[in-house]
């Protein structure tokens, strides 16, 4: 009978697939479930020019803060004065086309901008500094401005005492905006080296006081209640953290986490389980490691990512693309080879991708940013040169072509389990429709990385 047919080949169906992925299991790597998710969030990885796209402008001083828009555009901030050759006072906005944009008029801001951030829906752009005065109104180190016009904002916390806020970091879920430096007071009220304010009115979130030593380079967010922070600091909330901690956001109280870590950490790159992090540092816990780490989330320990950067200074920032983690910095060499101020490193095995090589000259780079589009890899500095072209301070760099990204294998100590992540099961069909269980292949996919 026709059922008894049916469920016939459904058995034999069922008991030749089973076989099959036992079979592959013994003979492809294995990876955990967790990599698995991983490497589907990202099909195509953006392959960036070495050369200079020369239709942006340049500006007249360094650029200190890069920030992507919602539109394949860049916030710019730093100490210049003009951009393209047009007055600008330490902020400005390029369009993604290269052209400034005339319609972001800052008024005049009398002190260096050292970081930026924009609201989610892109209407206001938050900004922190050394600067005390925007427009003639006090701003005391941190202000903020309507994208629309670039006219002053009434958020105005009020950093009081101190030299200037190095970081800024945005909480869109909570509209609250995390500030790190080298401070001690914010709305008159005591808070050493990192605060929080509500985006609404600019007013202190009261429980959130860490109380840290010294000065806070980075902030990054987790999506678990909780705030990675790095710098230059030895204790947090009284507790010894040598240069990175992790605090709640509920109280700035510190956790267990614990990396230990030698020298000043200037970036923190969150990724789904570990952090990439960069500074002039040369030892995570007991571990060499100069200037660039791989740390996991759940135990502080490095992973064996290490691209080993030297000479000149320190890094300063990270942007990820796919399966590149793109660095600026002070640097000259990466993993032995030289790398001037700009690198691509394979996130795989620590390589440097031997393809992208800008080769920034005469002065450092100091900020990055990839666009929302995933078209431009934005960086700025101090620099003048990017591959022997003339880039004054801000360089543009446009796709080579988009290629598929490699599975990035699993370095944490999760369970393994036989899955088949870069492989397609194709059946062949008969002439009557019918499925023979014998008649199953596998393809590889193009460029799989195995």
């Amino acid at each position: 009978m026709k059922s008894n047919n049916t469920n016939t080949r459904f058995f034999f169906l069922t008991f030749s697939l089973c076989l099959l992925i036992i079979l592959v299991s013994f003979l492809v790597p294995r990876y955990s479930w967790r990599s698995l998710v991983n490497n589907t969030s990202n099909l195509f990885a953006t392959v960036f020019s070495s050369i200079a796209n020369t239709s942006f402008p340049t500006t007249n001083n360094t650029v200190y803060s890069v920030l992507a828009d919602n539109s394949g555009g860049v916030y710019i901030g730093g100490t210049f004065t003009t951009v393209g050759g047009i007055a600008y006072s330490h902020l400005a906005h390029i369009l993604s086309t290269g052209v400034v944009d005339s319609n972001f008029n800052p008024p005049a801001i009398d002190g260096d901008v050292y970081d930026i951030a924009l609201s989610d829906d892109g209407s206001i752009l938050y900004f922190g500094g050394a600067f005390t005065d925007v427009g003639g109104l006090a701003r005391l180190r941190i202000a903020a401005l309507n994208t629309s016009d670039g006219s002053l904002a009434t958020f105005d916390p009020e950093v009081t005492s101190g030299f200037y806020v190095w970081d800024l970091e945005l909480s869109t879920t909570t509209d609250i905006l995390y500030l790190g430096g080298a401070f001690s007071a914010v709305g008159g009220e005591t808070r050493n080296n990192i605060a929080a304010v509500n985006t609404s009115d600019g007013s202190l979130v009261s429980d959130f006081n860490p109380n840290v030593d010294d000065e806070v380079d980075t902030i990054a967010l987790s999506a678990s209640s909780t705030l990675y922070i790095g710098g230059s600091f030895l204790t947090v909330d009284g507790v010894a953290r040598n240069r990175i901690a992790e605090v709640l956001t509920s109280t700035g109280s510190t956790t267990s986490f614990n990396p230990d870590i030698s020298g000043v950490v200037q970036d923190i790159l969150l990724s789904t389980s570990t952090m990439y992090v960069t500074g002039g540092f040369s030892t995570v816990g007991v571990t060499t490691r100069n200037r660039f780490a791989e740390i996991t989330f759940n135990t502080g320990l490095v992973t064996d990512f290490d691209p080993d950067a030297f000479g000149g200074g320190s890094g300063h920032e990270l942007a990820l693309s796919g399966d590149t983690l793109y660095a600026v910095g002070a640097f000259t060499a990466v993993g032995g080879i030289t790398r001037n101020r700009i690198v691509g490193i394979n996130t795989l095995d620590g390589t440097v991708v031997s393809a992208f090589n800008p080769n920034v000259t005469g002065g450092s780079a100091n900020d990055l940013a990839i666009s929302s589009d995933g078209n431009k890899l934005y960086f700025g500095g101090a620099f003048t040169t990017v591959g022997g072209v003339s880039r004054n301070k801000f360089a543009a760099l446009t796709p080579v072509a988009a290629s598929p990204t490699t599975r990035r294998r699993s370095r944490i100590t999760t369970p393994s389990v036989p899955v088949i992540p870069a492989y397609t099961l194709t059946y062949l069909a008969g002439p009557n429709g019918s499925i023979s269980g014998t008649s199953v292949q596998i393809v590889e996919e193009a460029n799989n990385g195995t």
